[in-house]
């Protein structure tokens, strides 16, 4: 079956997708919690589902480049605000067309970026490693035919559960210096919270 072209139009529709709502195009962003890997009724639009994979190869890149930039040197600059864009624009695509192992990925992705950010966490090679699998699973994602990803979501679900777990669960560090509690722990008791993100379970 022939691709839709995807107009520029529905490329602005989705990369240009705020912190935390709808698009600015006005397509509603389903809630995670409301959506099933199983569900009858899910949106899934040939074009948009074109332009969701196309999001993730385009966004991962620049994931890639700058976890890699910040993997061979924790001290170089980089450009934080781009890479925690990146993994939003994927997160807001994937919600779109409701692919929530996409969604849970780029959420843990985008928060750990947001605690580097803020302080909360010291990048290091061991951090980067720990995101580059869920950045390889999204890839992974756009591969599937969109038949096939209940079944694939089903398979995955225990490595998709273990990856998000591991990143949720990298401590954060204390004023003092010290280890803190973990990024979950941080995003519950709201002190990581740049860029008017969700709540955590949002």
């Amino acid at each position: 079956e022939p691709k839709q072209k995807v107009n520029r139009q529905q490329r602005q529709t989705i990369s240009s997708v705020p912190p935390g709502g709808t698009t600015t195009g006005g397509l509603p962003l389903q809630s995670p919690q409301s959506s099933s890997p199983t569900s009858k009724t899910l949106y899934r639009d040939a074009s948009m589902l074109e332009l969701f994979c196309q999001e993730v190869e385009s966004n991962s890149a620049r994931l890639n480049e700058g976890l890699q930039a910040i993997k061979s040197n924790p001290n170089a600059a980089v450009e934080l605000n781009s890479l925690i864009q990146a993994a939003h624009t994927i997160k807001g695509a994937a919600q779109i067309v409701q692919i929530e192992a996409a969604v849970k990925i780029s959420r843990a992705i985008e928060y750990w970026l947001i605690a580097v950010q803020s302080g909360k966490i010291i990048p290091n090679a061991e951090g980067v490693e720990l995101l580059q699998p869920g950045i390889e699973m999204l890839l992974d994602i756009t591969q599937v035919p969109e038949t096939e990803l209940a079944n694939w979501a089903a398979q995955h679900d225990a490595e998709l559960d273990n990856l998000v777990a591991t990143i949720y669960a990298i401590p954060t560090k204390k004023e003092d210096g010290d280890v803190g509690a973990s990024l979950t722990d941080n995003l519950a008791n709201k002190q990581i919270t740049s860029l008017n993100l969700p709540a955590a379970n949002e």
